[in-house]
């Protein structure tokens, strides 16, 4: 029976891998650098060296059931319009044949999926945009990563089929002279060891994936020329303000049961915008005029252990502690009574704009080249961040006001969910993997995580990937066991 080898325990292997338990009748094992035994830490010697103009910071997953150690806590789904790009790429209807995974994925995260599809009448966010240019978009606010850790492990002590190598660094996959990889080089424990598997699945994310297919494959006859090519993000900037008469009690950021642990928040996205420029913007009440102290706010109060000094410290900080309310808002749903409110826009990149991830020349400590990440913020950003500010001061209304913010290169921030490295699409002169994630030149390697995605939309991207990993599971068992 055959066996199967899935590199990462992300949102793209730790679903594949939940699914597979169910179905698959071989072995399937698990590769991550985390530990199994431990709560989880920040993987620190995942080194990647960043070529941008962006605030970047170094995006390195950690945990087993992944999440990035920049959690922004904002999960939304593809709009209409990346759908279609994506169905256009891969040559068919791929997004009906996704969204029939979202049952499936209600068993693992049935509050978060149960609160982003429910129905909510968007009556009261109207109490500063009316709908037009702009549209209502729901997202999902989740205080925590979406881990998949407790999961993973209750299926690893009762399937005897699944298995996890932890501690475990993947270093380099090895093929033969059929397009097959026969096995993968790890370092454990720091010794090296083999893991030989019949197919093999790439869950590493769109900076390592690259790093270990350009290190391990032979450029005439396996390395596809799109390996690293068409990165994605989307990074954001807060460009301008909205100010009211009057102080509401403004619900749209913070909306659900405080049962539920996780909130709705709503934003906007441009109607009928083009693959590329799906932007979007979301609302917040106002915390200050200094953009970059309210962002190390919110991280000190999000990634912060809750003590005696970090208390004080709220206490005596009269923004900190105004943030710590605003985030309070959001997690229980009560609203907050403002008159400010801050507009932070979200950029969708393209292929287009020249982003890569290429080989440096410089090693790290278990001798692998670490990934050069050259990622630029584009000069079409800035009409369309004056499209965008036009159109708010078209949509406002009840005798509302938008003050415009100039923006330069230092006012972005990445958005830290890298994709598109590993793109899927029908033509392998321009792609990576095919419709079913299989990587073209190679018969039984596949790649499930968010590098395979050629459009992503404006925000995270945690449900999308679970859905690829549930279409996989599926199409794996029917190729290699039930056809």
């Amino acid at each position: 029976m055959k066996k199967i080898c899935i590199l990462g325990s992300g949102a793209g292997g730790g679903v594949l891998a939940l699914e597979l338990s169910k179905i698959w009748p071989g072995e399937i094992y698990i590769i991550d650098l985390d530990s199994k035994s431990k709560k989880y830490k920040r993987v620190t010697e995942l080194k990647a060296k960043f070529i941008s103009n962006v605030d970047n910071k170094n995006t390195r997953g950690f945990g087993l059931g992944g999440g990035s150690n920049l959690w922004h806590g904002v999960i939304t789904t593809l709009d209409k319009q990346d759908y279609n790009a994506i169905d256009k790429e891969a040559g068919t209807k791929l997004s009906k044949n996704l969204n029939l995974g979202w049952s499936e994925l209600r068993r693992y995260f049935p509050y978060a999926v149960k609160l982003l599809k429910k129905k909510i009448s968007n009556d009261f966010s109207k109490t500063l945009i009316k709908e037009g240019n702009l549209i209502f978009k729901k997202y999902l606010v989740s205080p925590f990563p979406l881990r998949l850790r407790k999961l993973l492990i209750k299926e690893l002590s009762s399937n005897h089929k699944l298995n996890y190598v932890d501690n475990a660094l993947a270093l380099k996959l090895n093929t033969d002279n059929s397009n097959n990889i026969f096995s993968v080089d790890c370092i454990k424990k720091n010794k090296t060891i083999a893991v030989r598997a019949d197919i093999f699945i790439l869950s590493l994310g769109a900076i390592e994936n690259p790093r270990i297919l350009l290190q391990s494959l032979n450029k005439t006859l396996y390395q596809s020329k799109s390996i690293g090519k068409n990165l994605i993000d989307h990074p954001f900037a807060t460009i301008g303000k909205i100010y009211l008469p009057k102080k509401i009690i403004y619900r749209a950021n913070g909306y659900s049961s405080i049962l539920l642990n996780s909130t709705l928040r709503f934003g906007y996205v441009q109607s009928n915008a083009r693959p590329g420029q799906n932007h979007s913007i979301l609302i917040r009440p106002s915390i200050s005029n200094d953009i970059r102290l309210d962002r190390q706010n919110i991280k000190k109060l999000i990634y912060g252990k809750i003590n005696f000094t970090l208390i004080l410290s709220i206490l005596r900080s009269k923004t900190l502690f105004k943030t710590c309310l605003i985030l309070m808002s959001e997690k229980f749903g009560i609203g907050y009574f403002t008159n400010v409110f801050d507009i932070t826009m979200q950029f969708e990149m393209y292929r287009k704009d020249n982003a890569q991830i290429k080989l440096s020349k410089q090693m790290d400590s278990f001798g692998r080249l670490i990934p050069q990440v050259n990622y630029k913020v584009p000069k079409r950003f800035y009409a369309d961040i004056r499209k965008m500010q036009r159109q708010i001061k078209e949509s406002l209304f009840n005798q509302a006001v938008f003050k415009n913010y100039n923006i330069s290169d230092i006012s972005f921030t990445s958005g830290a969910h890298y994709s598109g490295t590993c793109r899927l699409g029908f033509n392998p002169k321009s792609s990576v993997v095919d419709k079913n994630l299989k990587y073209h030149q190679i018969n039984n390697l596949y790649i499930c995580d968010s590098s395979v995605l050629p459009f992503i939309g404006n925000s995270n991207l945690f449900f999308t990937i679970s859905l690829f990993s549930i279409r996989l599971a599926k199409h794996l068992y029917k190729k290699y066991i039930s056809s």
